[in-house]
């Protein structure tokens, strides 16, 4: 019979959400990450914490995780504009963050040098450029008539 002490320590925090963050940081602490991970904690922390600045939750969760602001910028775009394809391709571990970011600033760069019709109808017409909300007419500000 094994007869030793092991230790334990006790922690109060001001809120759940200091909890979890010490809990992850203790999770993240023992092991590295793969992008996956990465993708999946980072959005797993925006969900406790959504009322943040982008900014401020950036530089947070990089101290947390021990990552590059950057990166995890780049993370927090896709998790934000990213196409479902293109997230679940991160979590497949069949795309990088760094590629997956560099698609979806793409997507967004080709979504506003679209032609005026391409965009109208991309946002169903919701908007005020458009003169005819009818998905039928197409008379745009810009367009000859």
């Amino acid at each position: 019979v094994c007869n030793f002490d092991i230790p334990v320590y006790k922690h109060t925090f001001k809120s759940r959400m200091d909890a979890l963050m010490y809990a992850y940081r203790l999770q993240l602490d023992r092991r590295n990450l793969d992008d996956a991970q990465k993708l999946a904690a980072i959005e797993k922390m925006i969900q406790i914490n959504p009322r943040s600045k982008e900014g401020s939750l950036a530089k947070y969760i990089s101290s947390t995780l021990n990552m590059g602001e950057r990166n995890v910028k780049k993370a927090i775009n896709i998790l934000k504009n990213a196409d479902e394809e293109t997230k679940q391709a991160v979590f497949r571990h069949e795309k990088t963050i760094n590629q997956a970011d560099k698609e979806t600033q793409q997507k967004k760069e080709n979504l506003f040098s679209a032609a005026p019709a391409d965009i109208c109808t991309f946002l169903d017409h919701n908007t005020p450029h458009c003169h005819n909300r009818n998905k039928n007419n197409h008379q745009y500000s810009g367009d000859q008539q």
